[in-house]
């Protein structure tokens, strides 16, 4: 098996990785005063959201498990 030749736009150099540069995530204090009491709000929405959806699939599976089995059969 032979190895490729890599042409020079193909190659990088550790120069060239050293000038890369990422921008980095606002700092806290930069953020608006309301936006966390903003962010705790949705997290309360959501939570309450997802228990109500919970509660909603178990009663639906229960009355759906009742209303289709004989009424002598116990449930498991």
């Amino acid at each position: 098996m032979q190895s490729q030749e890599l042409k020079p736009e193909q190659t990088t150099t550790a120069a060239a990785a050293a000038a890369a540069s990422f921008a980095t995530p606002s700092a806290r204090t930069s953020m608006p005063d309301w936006y966390p009491e903003l962010l705790a709000s949705v997290s309360k929405e959501v939570s309450t959201g997802r228990s109500r959806a919970i509660s909603a699939a178990n009663k639906a599976l229960l009355a759906s498990r009742q209303t289709s089995r004989p009424r002598d059969v116990p449930l498991p």
